[in-house]
């Protein structure tokens, strides 16, 4: 959180630093609802509607328990419609084709490390988190959706704790990696040479880095030595043939739409250079 607030600080000043503590401020006293307030609202009634199943795209017929979401809450609506991350999603789905194994380091509540096996996408994942709300988020979700059994639990990823796991073909593997800002130090030579012929799917946190260029120029060089990179962003998302949301209001049709980002995210999809050979 004080991480937050200093990257907020710096990008704004200490003006808007203040008026964003007045705002919360009134929220917290309910006088207004703001904006995140309301994408739990819009997700809320979503949920209701979907019975808590996702109704479209790759994760269509996962089913979610909002008791069991510490991060998810206010993407919940987009999740159950099949359009967060859809960037990510569709790549995902191609890589599939090609890897059994799906490992997602950083796996919050469990969304992709569960969805990902209920149309057999994979077939089987190992979702490293170090929050254990989040751990017993995605062992919950697993048995509701009746895949304890194909999903492996783990606490902090390491290269010690990944060699570990000798039952593992990393190079079955498609990694993908959201550990806020850890990714540069995470990802070194050591990482690289235990999966490099792994596919990865990284989401780059630059903005919190203190030397956000520099950051991305060091890790891309690293990456480069195995990998062939993709860089994609979050792009448009068409609502027009989603039923559920037909009759709602413009402002909220579109809030749907919204992944509470600081910043335009990217993600660098790397393929395995040996696969281009």
């Amino acid at each position: 959180m004080l991480n937050r607030i200093n990257i907020y600080y710096k990008n704004h000043g200490l003006l808007k630093l203040l008026k964003k503590f007045i705002s919360k401020f009134i929220v917290f006293l309910g006088l207004v609802e703001d904006i995140p307030q309301a994408r739990i609202r819009i997700s809320n009634t979503i949920y209701d509607m979907c019975n808590g199943i996702v109704k479209y795209g790759p994760l269509e017929g996962l089913k979610l328990d909002i008791n069991d979401m510490s991060w998810s809450q206010a993407d919940l609506g987009s999740i159950l419609l099949g359009i967060y991350e859809k960037e990510v999603l569709d790549e995902l789905e191609i890589i599939s084709k090609n890897k059994s194994i799906f490992c997602d380091i950083g796996a919050a509540d469990g969304i992709y490390g569960v969805g990902l096996l209920v149309n057999d996408l994979f077939e089987k994942s190992i979702c490293f988190e170090i929050d254990k709300n989040g751990q017993n988020n995605i062992k919950n979700l697993s048995i509701k959706n009746n895949l304890a059994s194909k999903v492996k639990i783990l606490d902090e990823a390491s290269v010690f704790s990944m060699q570990s796991m000798k039952n593992i073909d990393w190079s079955d593997a498609c990694i993908l990696i959201d550990i806020e800002g850890n990714e540069f130090n995470f990802i070194n030579s050591d990482l690289l040479e235990l999966v490099s012929c792994s596919n990865l799917i990284i989401e780059i946190h630059d903005n919190y880095m203190d030397y956000p260029e520099k950051s991305k120029k060091d890790l891309e060089n690293i990456l480069g030595t195995k990998y062939s990179i993709k860089k994609i962003k979050t792009k448009s998302r068409d609502l027009s043939n989603i039923n559920e949301v037909k009759n709602f209001h413009d402002n909220d049709r579109w809030l749907l739409c919204s992944e509470g980002r600081g910043w335009l995210m990217e993600w660098w999809v790397c393929k395995p250079l040996t696969d281009l050979s």
